[in-house]
């Protein structure tokens, strides 16, 4: 699967592109590309694309995660995620961690994706 290293700067390239096509486009062929077909290579660049656009709570809902329970799976305070909710002082590796974790839930439950 993607590791956490390349999940982050694949992230950090997609958050400067407005367009989910030319940032597909102009990936080119990368190492890590070798052990997936074109489709799923285009699966998970279209999918860290949106996680990029998506604010947390966006992916928190649309993955049915409540506050509290993404309060109780990741030990954060739910008064900071209240916080965090308002667009108040969420700290950018945090972010880039969870929508980690939830990237890869999401990925794992195609089977193609999974190896």
């Amino acid at each position: 699967m993607i590791t956490y290293d390349l999940f982050t700067k694949l992230y950090g390239e997609a958050k400067t592109y407005d367009s989910l096509e030319l940032y597909i486009s102009e990936r080119g062929w990368q190492d890590w590309m070798d052990n997936f077909n074109i489709e799923i290579v285009t699966a998970i660049l279209k999918k860290i694309y949106e996680y990029s656009k998506e604010s947390l709570q966006d992916i928190r809902t649309r993955l049915n995660y409540s506050r509290i329970g993404l309060s109780r799976a990741y030990y954060i305070p739910l008064r900071t995620l209240e916080n965090w909710d308002d667009k108040q002082n969420m700290p950018e590796y945090v972010e880039v961690l969870v929508k980690y974790t939830f990237f890869i839930k999401e990925m794992t439950k195609n089977e193609s994706i999974a190896e």
